[in-house]
């Protein structure tokens, strides 16, 4: 058994995840309906995430790319059940734009997902093990767009307004190494998949989209 089962004589009941990393995403569609124009598809969309911004303050944390996760695991059982918090980021770089109506286009105060989970863990050694993911929640985004020259959530001038949304749902798998530093700390690496379908408003209209996406991760994982 693993560092983490022989403290207790039984399996770790509470797990807590917190990682860093970044994503990419495979280029997509726009479909942009806005109020008094037809319906506009910018397509062969590439994404970037910048993951990592500069830091000038512990707040700063929050704007880049993280994940938060809570998990239960009743006692001698490999199967658990979690709550997580994903916090990715995309903005536009390009895309075919025949009308050229996207200026600006980004969800970096967020493409968040809260995902309610299923895992299952395998013992690998004494001191590691693997843990599979499934998990399926709603998307809440907080958008920045300037469509046609339309400003919404660009926090400039006189659109300072700024808010979060429920834009939708995603799902995801991962696959979690942890290797046991002590009996209530591990390190942890993960990779992911995660597709997320996407109705994000902008000023007069909404933009929809989904993201099929592959994230690589670092992180502790603590067992209080």
């Amino acid at each position: 058994m693993t560092l983490w089962a022989n403290a207790s004589g039984q399996d770790s009941r509470w797990t807590v995840d917190v990682s860093t990393g970044t994503s990419g995403k495979i280029p997509n569609s726009l479909l942009i309906e806005q109020d008094g124009y037809g319906i506009s598809v910018v397509s062969a969309v590439a994404w970037e995430t910048r993951p990592w911004l500069p830091l000038h303050s512990f707040v700063d944390l929050a704007e880049s790319y993280y994940a938060f996760r809570v998990t239960y695991r009743p006692a001698f059982s490999r199967i658990g059940y979690g709550l997580e918090f994903l916090h990715d980021k995309a903005y536009f770089l390009t895309g075919t734009d025949p009308d050229g109506i996207v200026d600006h286009f980004e969800l970096s105060d967020g493409h968040n997902m809260l995902f309610g989970q299923v895992s299952y863990g395998v013992e690998v050694d004494e001191l590691s093990e693997l843990v599979l993911r499934a998990g399926a929640g709603p998307a809440i985004s907080n958008p920045s767009t300037i469509i046609r020259g339309k400003r919404m959530g660009t926090r400039t001038g006189e659109d300072m307004d700024s808010r979060y949304y429920v834009t939708g749902f995603g799902a995801q798998l991962s696959l979690q190494y942890r290797f046991d530093i002590t009996d209530w700390l591990a390190l942890s690496n993960e990779v992911r998949y995660v597709y997320s379908w996407l109705r994000i408003p902008i000023n007069g209209g909404r933009a929809s989209t989904a993201f099929n996406s592959f994230h690589v991760e670092l992180g502790l994982s603590f067992r209080p």
